[in-house]
């Protein structure tokens, strides 16, 4: 087994056991972005994404949850958008709606669309 693969399947769990633990590791100094490739590494999209999430980096989140094309990495997606001031990210507003539909979460789509009226109605 190298420190970058695994050169066969039995080497498999063993390398992604280290790649989570280096992971864990970067998350407790606070590498968000380091964490999130090692958790990418050890085929975790979940923990991964909440990495990113921690992270910040609006940019990223977006373009791991195009790629991941997974419903819990959509969910986790919309929801830390959610949290954004749309002023500042406007594209995040189309990628709520695009995320809650790829995740066919349509009763948050709903309350979305309903927090964004009342928003809306406010101003």
């Amino acid at each position: 087994m190298s420190l970058f693969s695994a050169t066969n399947e039995e080497d498999m769990p063993k390398y992604q056991a280290i790649c989570e633990k280096l992971g864990d590791l970067a998350v407790s100094q606070g590498a968000y972005a380091g964490a999130a490739k090692k958790y990418l590494d050890a085929g975790n999209k979940i923990k991964s994404m909440r990495a990113l999430i921690h992270s910040g980096d609006v940019e990223r989140i977006t373009i791991f949850a195009n790629v991941a094309r997974s419903r819990e990495v959509y969910l986790l997606a919309a929801d830390y958008l959610k949290t954004l001031d749309w002023k500042k990210y406007p594209d995040a507003l189309q990628n709520i709606m695009n995320f809650y539909k790829r995740a066919r979460a349509f009763e948050k789509l709903a309350q979305f669309y309903d927090m964004c009226a009342q928003v809306r109605f406010r101003n």
